[in-house]
């Protein structure tokens, strides 16, 4: 049997679409390509009896077109912070391993399904590594509650 968990706490979401981004409405971005970094601060967790209170965890996605008619290209960084055990659990579940439930409500493209996302705009975005290099200011920004269990 999987180990259960639940992590709650505040995501945050950056890209480089102009405001608010497009993908979230299953449209192409505007840009052409899509360059996404999404960070999960967490409030209150566990996997099993680990406990996650206090992490963090961030997603770099690139996408060459379309989100949902291209390949993906993408790098999960993990709380340096964390123990081996909560690296590990943060691991399988920001990747998708430890499976969880998904709801769809109001916008179809989510990271944090179940909670209204604030549009914004990011004050600076900068990522470098895998190859990529990006830096952008004043593009789509995002930032929410989350709940996500398994």
């Amino acid at each position: 049997m999987a180990e259960s968990w639940k992590v709650a706490g505040t995501y945050f979401e950056s890209c480089n679409c102009y405001a608010p981004c497009s993908c979230v409405c299953l449209s192409p971005p505007s840009e052409g390509d899509c360059a996404l970094l999404v960070g999960w601060h967490i409030d209150q967790g566990k996997f099993g009896d680990v406990t996650l209170d206090g992490l963090n965890s961030v997603l770099f996605a690139y996408s060459p077109g379309h989100m949902l008619q291209t390949k993906w290209k993408v790098a999960l960084y993990l709380d340096e912070r964390g123990t081996p055990e909560q690296q590990e659990a943060l691991g399988k579940i920001f990747s998708g391993q430890a499976g969880g439930d998904v709801t769809i409500s109001n916008h179809p493209f989510t990271p944090v399904p179940g909670f209204a996302a604030v549009i914004g705009k990011s004050k600076r975005f900068r990522f470098t590594d895998h190859g990529f290099s990006r830096e952008i200011s004043d593009r789509n920004g995002f930032y929410s509650p989350f709940a996500y269990h398994g």
